[in-house]
């Protein structure tokens, strides 16, 4: 019987020796497996509004995380090499055009081209109507290329009390620079009319005004200024 318990404790010891060998192989001595990371090339190029690859620098981003900044060129493409399996952002904010943001889901080593095209603000022409009779005023506002986010904002002289959109556009935040803010879908090559009206206190003079201004995401302003007097 005591023959049996010290086999017994023995095999026990073993095992437990074994264990602890197995534990410090495979944490200290065993080689680690590497990953092996495989990318692939893009060949990236930007062009502006006349179809020209023009010369900007645009932050890149693998998986949202900032990787470097690239500078194209006037011809050709810029190389970059990123991961497989990964998806690459491009962002660019040039002054002249606005912001772009593009991202492509990287997930082959085939290489691959990727064009980048800029979009201009556009330039916006304002026509006013005044209807004093009804104390209204009607804007025709249209723009030769994209004007990307608009609003409209007004600034108004003393006898102004109010001025509120007969379109139902919807009001939005504004600075201290203006005294009121409509935002708009969009604005286009088409004529778009908004009407809007006012209220007012005592005699007008040659002092009392309402100035709208076409405001896109950029802070590009075309300003209108409507005489009451």
């Amino acid at each position: 019987m005591k023959t049996k318990n010290s086999l017994i404790i023995l095999f026990v010891v073993v095992v437990v020796i074994v264990g602890i060998l197995f534990y410090v192989y495979n944490e200290y001595e065993k080689p680690k497996q590497i990953d092996v990371v495989v990318y692939t090339n893009l060949s990236v190029a930007v062009f502006d509004d006349e179809q020209k690859q023009t010369i900007v620098t645009t932050s890149v981003f693998i998986n949202d995380m900032f990787a470097k900044n690239i500078t194209t060129t006037s011809h050709g493409f810029v190389l970059v090499k990123i991961p497989i399996n990964s998806t690459i952002r491009f962002d660019i904010d040039e002054l002249d055009y606005y912001h772009e943001s593009v991202s492509y889901n990287i997930l082959s080593s085939s290489n691959k081209r990727i064009t980048i095209d800029l979009v201009p603000s556009g330039e916006v022409s304002i026509n006013s109507t005044l209807d004093k009779a009804n104390n209204q005023i009607n804007l025709k506002v249209f723009s030769s290329n994209e004007f990307r986010n608009p609003k409209i904002c007004t600034t108004w002289g003393l006898h102004i009390i109010w001025i509120s959109s007969i379109d139902n556009l919807q009001q939005t935040s504004t600075s201290s620079k203006y005294d009121k803010c409509f935002k708009i879908d969009s604005i286009n090559s088409t004529k778009q009319t908004f009407s809007f009206v006012y209220d007012n206190y005592g005699v007008f003079d040659s002092s009392d005004f309402i100035n709208f201004y076409v405001i896109d995401e950029k802070d590009n302003i075309e300003e209108k200024k409507v005489g009451l007097f």
